[in-house]
Parts: C-alpha cells; sequence; structure tokens
C-alpha cells in the first residue's frame, strides 16, 4: 500500500477513536434526556403556537449478526428482542403517548439511522413499534438505512433501500399527507440517477408545513458502497449538487416556495452541516468545498431560516452554523445524541414560538447578487440587473424540482445580462446567480 494512503488512513483512524471516546464521555454523562428549545420564543410579538418532537439514530436490530429470519429481503424480525436499541425506541413511544396531550406535542420527527443494516425486518419492526403511537410520526432516511446486508460479501449489489422507504411507510406517508398541510414530495418518489454510482436512487428529500411553519426533510446520505472489505456504506455526507439531487432540489424550493415568513423553516437532515475539523478529516460530514457551497446557497435565505435539526454523530452538539469564512450567522444548528444509547430514549422537544403577523423582515440581505429580473413575467429575454455588477461568475436556470434548464459563464464585470427563454415551456422558474462568494436566486414567469 501506498505510504501517503496508509499514513491518511492512519490518521482517519486516530481522529476516529477520538470521536469515540468523545462519544463516550458524553453518552456516560447524567444529562437531561428530554431538553426543550424554545424556538423564537426571543422575537419580539412572538406567541406560542405548538410543540414537535425529535428521536435520531434507532438503529433497530443493532447487536444481531443477522436480525429475524434468514437474510434481509422479505425476511421477519424476531418475536421478543430486548436488545437496547428496541427498547429505548419502546420507551420513547411510551413517554410520548404518556406526556403529548401535556406538552402539546402534535407529532414527532425520527431523523434517521431508523434501522442497523436496512434489513426488511428491522424496519417492519420499527415500523410495530411505532405504529402505536398517538400522534403521528415522519419517518427520515439515515445512512445505516440505506444499502441492506447481513455480513461482507451477504449484502445487496447496491443501495437499494431507499427505495424500501417508500413501500413499507407509504402508508404512514399517506397518513401524514392528510395531518399536514402543503405536503409536498420533494424528489422522494423519483427515481434520480447518481452520476457516481451510475445507478437510479430515490433521495428522500420532502417539505410539509404545520401551523405557518415549513419543515424540509433532506437527504445527504451516501449511496456507494464503503471503501474497504466492510458491508454497507460509510458516513460522510454528499451534497448531490445535479439535476434531481438534494442541493439543486433544495436551492429550487427555497427561492420558489411562496410560504415564507420571517424564521418559520425548521430544516432536518440525519447529517448534520459542520465544518470541526475532527468531524471533517473523519469522514463523518460533508468535506469543506460542499460544506462551504450549502452555505453559501442559503445564506440568502438565513432570515427565514429559524432551525436545523440533526442526529447522526450520536453526541449533543448546539452551535450557531454559519457560512464557512465565519461572516453570516445562517441558522442555529442542534444535534441531539442516539435514542439507542438512553434505555429511557432521548426525545428532543422544541416549543414553536410565530410572529401573529409574518412580515418581510426588513433585516439587510449581504448576500443580494441580483437586482431585479425584468420583464417579469415574460415570453422571449429577460434582462438581469446585477447589484453593483458582478465579475466572473455563472448562471443557472433551475425548474421548481431543481432541473438545470440553461447555464453560462460570465466573464469579465457586468452589471446587466440578457438570457433568451423563448425555448423554455410557460411556467415558474429560479434564476441562480453564483460567483466564488455567494449564491443568490430570484424567481420568474415564462409565459
Amino acid at each position: 500500500m501506498d505510504v501517503m494512503v496508509l499514513t491518511k488512513e492512519f490518521i482517519k483512524f486516530v481522529l476516529f477513536m477520538m470521536l469515540l471516546f468523545v462519544i463516550h464521555k458524553v453518552s456516560g454523562q447524567t444529562i437531561n434526556t428530554k431538553p426543550v428549545l424554545e424556538l423564537n420564543k426571543q422575537n419580539s410579538n412572538a406567541n406560542y403556537r405548538f410543540t414537535f418532537a425529535q428521536i435520531t439514530d434507532v438503529h433497530i436490530g443493532e447487536g444481531y449478526r443477522d436480525y429475524g429470519t434468514y437474510g434481509y429481503v422479505n425476511d421477519t424480525f424476531p418475536e421478543i428482542d430486548s436488545s437496547e436499541p428496541t427498547v429505548a425506541l419502546q420507551n420513547a413511544v411510551k413517554w410520548l403517548n404518556e406526556n403529548h396531550e401535556a406538552k402539546n406535542i402534535k407529532f414527532v420527527i425520527v431523523s434517521g439511522d431508523l434501522t442497523a443494516k436496512a434489513q426488511y425486518s428491522e424496519f417492519m419492526k420499527f415500523k410495530q413499534i411505532m405504529s402505536v403511537l398517538e400522534i403521528p410520526y415522519v419517518p427520515m432516511i439515515g445512512n445505516h438505512d440505506v444499502w441492506q446486508y447481513v455480513k461482507y460479501n451477504e449484502e445487496e449489489t447496491y443501495a437499494t433501500a431507499d427505495s424500501l422507504m417508500n413501500v413499507i411507510f407509504a402508508d404512514v406517508f399517506e397518513r401524514n399527507k392528510m395531518f399536514f398541510s402543503n405536503w409536498d414530495d420533494g424528489t422522494r418518489l423519483t427515481q434520480t440517477y447518481n452520476p457516481e454510482t451510475e445507478r437510479t436512487h430515490y433521495f428522500q428529500n420532502f417539505y410539509f408545513e404545520y401551523d405557518d411553519f415549513l419543515f424540509y426533510a433532506l437527504d445527504f446520505n451516501p449511496r456507494y458502497h464503503v471503501k474497504k472489505e466492510e458491508p454497507g456504506i460509510g458516513p460522510e455526507a454528499q451534497l448531490y449538487d445535479y439535476d434531481g439531487g438534494t442541493f439543486r432540489w433544495l436551492q429550487a424550493s427555497l427561492a420558489n416556495n411562496p410560504k415564507k415568513g420571517n424564521e418559520n423553516i425548521c430544516v432536518i437532515s440525519h447529517h448534520p452541516p459542520i465544518d470541526n475539523i475532527l468531524f471533517v478529516l473523519s469522514g463523518f460530514v460533508f468535506e469543506y468545498d460542499e460544506f462551504d457551497k450549502l452555505t453559501k446557497m442559503l445564506a440568502p435565505h438565513s432570515e427565514h431560516l429559524a432551525l436545523w435539526l440533526s442526529g447522526h454523530i450520536h453526541m449533543y452538539y448546539n452551535f450557531p452554523l454559519k457560512t464557512m469564512n465565519k461572516w453570516y450567522n445562517i441558522a442555529p444548528l442542534r444535534v441531539i445524541p442516539a435514542n439507542k444509547d438512553f434505555e429511557d430514549a432521548y426525545i428532543q422537544l422544541v416549543d414553536v414560538y410565530l410572529e401573529e403577523s409574518i412580515t418581510t423582515s426588513i433585516k439587510q440581505n449581504n448576500f443580494k447578487l441580483i437586482n431585479n429580473i425584468y420583464p417579469n413575467p415574460s415570453t422571449d429575454f429577460i434582462n438581469i440587473q446585477l447589484e453593483n455588477g458582478i465579475f466572473n461568475a455563472q448562471y443557472k436556470i433551475l425548474d421548481i424540482n431543481g432541473k438545470t434548464m440553461l447555464q453560462q459563464t460570465i466573464s469579465g464585470l457586468q452589471k446587466n445580462i440578457t438570457v433568451d427563454i423563448s425555448m423554455l415551456e410557460k411556467g415558474n422558474y429560479i434564476m441562480s446567480i453564483e460567483n466564488e462568494k455567494r449564491i443568490d436566486t430570484h424567481k420568474f414567469t415564462k409565459h
């Protein structure tokens, strides 16, 4: 093996062991396993509206080499399972059933790693436990839920378990569509071609609304096999910056969603957007270039983003999400420990406060690149008036699903550009302009 590769792997191993030590220390502490976050309470004219709960990293099937009957496809879960992950989830459901009325908890979000090995039986056991929950729940995919396996060389040929999410939880999602308003399946039910794996996948991205508050569920889970002789996939996050991918869909959706108000959007993803060097070098989160691209895209929407919730790293982590240069605050980010690590369950409660009247923020947007697009609507050409002129940028026209319809590089210093849109079909589109420091978007309509 190449010495440089060996050194790199050794460094990652050392960092991984350091993370395990930190996680062990955190898990061993006596902490509040039912913390309450009062979201937006500090804002003027904010009034309490409702409470929701988050649990994460359930890992049903952990500790079993092969959960239930033999195999990972159409196997059945064991009649008796007294393992720590199962007991912890059962206790979470029990506590929620006993307390949701008194605490006004309207629904639960389970932010990924429902299973240990994405076996069919593990998903079904998770669903069986959750079936007695007296309030709705929203299941999300985690990296452990992507690739089905029993052991190395006894596994699925590629990451197919994202389709299991659609099949197994079809009835759960249908009930959620009746409970929540403004439900949008996003890319959840659409096969998207992944150029990295040369396969199609169901990226589990969707959003929904409850009482004027928007929730974005995002899928940054990898889809390629772990890079060593182990089963399944690794822990890293991937941005999926291509048509139908998570980044493009989120970019278009945030720009096009008409329901935005001041601090009324909550983003949930299994992987947290963290630029801490320990996590980055250990391969648990985004690489720096993808973290930079994601936060630059989010920065223009910061006045609408109230909170980002995650799991994955199995520890409590609370800090402000900022752009990589630390110049701009985007949203508070809270990462919670794994439910499986606490016998009495770990449940994050979020009390949501909103202004009585959601108005346009007067906070200055320091990331503005596009000053105006005119005429809007238009049938053939649009003129883009750029804020103070920009140097060496790229523009993209995206449809409402995040698919790139047109793109071009802007060379030199430009203050105005004209774009031919005559070939586009009638409908709503997003103009996205990006330079090395910022990304800005603006809606327009083709008639």
